[in-house]
């Protein structure tokens, strides 16, 4: 916008177009205001995501009108603590303007998922913060930024934790809800008839058990490489001293056999790196293919990437074993950090590529992997997908990218 011919900044476009709001005269509510106070008509509390593209859906969405609700915004919709912000606006919310009930509305594609401490840092770095002032908050920025990987577990998360916080009382109904950011279409995650599955209710935090999982790893991975480069006999007794360490701290986080540990988990040479998985997008009608496998869930067609295939070669054959499919890819949609996006229970990283595929011919053929294959809409998509493999949230991505014809393929 320009006034007088010169540009005008944000703050004076808003109040410009303030000026013209106000004049305009169809939004005057103090009747209404004065008849109805500040208390939520429906009784009710979002606790929901700041992302820009929440604006003008979410309300409409959830059947919400001016009035009925109060809404709560942060990064990621992401708790930080027993007693932060947000849950002392629950409070007030509760205890002083008679909200009865909270509903949690995490958003699919949520960049919070790619944000971590190191890129925080950098950027502050970048933006004239000081390392003094980093380096205080550092550890704070690891706990917050590192422990979001997937929307739909933390929604899951922050659900367990206001049910299970000492200053929510038990009678408060609290909800789970996924919505997308471009349909406005809401999945149900969790209910408050639902038994929490994380946080309080489990008696540990997630982000704290996942903590000493990747300390685990990292040690172990240390230790590995120290194995395969180290010349000092004393430094390599150290070394196998520190991985049998790592090994009993993994046996007693997963309460398994110590011998049985070592297999999977130090049984490797060398300096370690991520293993590889690949997945399928294969679409048909905008629908696209999952996989039943033999476990009961559904997954897009994939797997690890064996030692003598290339990653296209190994999609190209994991869509021919579980689809029956021949294909071709078109493009690279994503290459994610297991870590960030999946539920995490492994001993090692994984580097997840996501393909898109086009369909050259053949058909489904019953094998020892999976049960069948069918094609699905975004909007019903089946209850029990395996999230370990593929999340909701990487499945409306690859929606996403075949709606998109110049997609850039995301990165962690």
């Amino acid at each position: 916008m320009t006034q007088g011919g010169r540009k005008m900044d944000r703050l004076e476009e808003i109040l410009a177009a303030n000026k013209a709001f106000v004049a305009h005269g169809k939004h005057d509510y103090t009747e209404e205001d004065i008849a109805a106070s500040k208390l939520p008509k429906k009784k009710m509390a979002i606790f929901t995501c700041m992302d820009t593209r929440l604006t003008e859906i979410l309300e409409p969405a959830m059947g919400i009108q001016r009035g009925d609700a109060k809404i709560i915004r942060t990064v990621g919709n992401y708790l930080t603590g027993e007693f932060d912000a947000v849950i002392r606006s629950l409070m007030v919310a509760i205890y002083e303007l008679g909200v009865e009930e909270i509903f949690v509305v995490g958003h699919y594609e949520c960049g919070m998922a790619k944000t971590t401490a190191d890129s925080l840092a950098a950027a502050m770095r970048a933006h004239g913060v000081s390392e003094g002032a980093i380096a205080k908050i550092h550890g704070e920025l690891e706990t917050w930024a590192n422990a979001f990987r997937d929307p739909v577990e933390n929604v899951k998360d922050a659900v367990a934790k206001i049910a299970g916080n000492p200053y929510i009382p038990k009678n408060i109904k609290v909800h789970g809800l996924m919505i997308h950011p471009r349909t406005g279409k809401l999945n149900v995650i969790q209910t408050a008839a639902d038994k929490p599955v994380s946080g309080e209710a489990a008696g540990q935090e997630p982000s704290s058990k996942q903590q000493w999982l990747d300390w685990t790893v990292k040690i172990q991975s240390l230790a590995q490489a120290g194995l395969h480069y180290g010349r000092d006999r004393f430094d390599l007794e150290r070394y196998q001293e520190l991985r049998d360490i790592a090994a009993a701290m993994m046996a007693a986080q997963a309460d398994l056999p110590l011998a049985k540990v070592k297999d999977l988990f130090c049984n490797e040479t060398g300096y370690q790196t991520p293993k590889i998985d690949t997945r399928a997008a294969i679409f048909q009608e905008d629908k696209i293919l999952l996989v039943h496998e033999s476990t009961g869930k559904w997954s897009l067609p994939g797997g690890w990437c064996d030692v003598d295939q290339s990653v296209a070669d190994n999609t190209v054959k994991e869509v021919k074993e579980e689809a029956g499919l021949d294909v071709a890819i078109t493009r690279v949609i994503a290459i994610d950090d297991w870590r960030r996006h999946n539920r995490c229970n492994n001993p090692y990283g994984i580097i997840k590529i996501f393909a898109l595929c086009k369909v050259l011919g053949g058909s489904f053929q019953p094998n020892i992997e999976t049960t069948e294959a069918a094609y699905f809409s975004e909007q019903e998509l089946p209850q029990n997908i395996a999230l370990e493999k593929n999340s909701l949230d990487q499945i409306h991505r690859c929606f996403a990218a075949h709606r998109t014809p110049d997609w850039k393929t995301t990165m962690d």
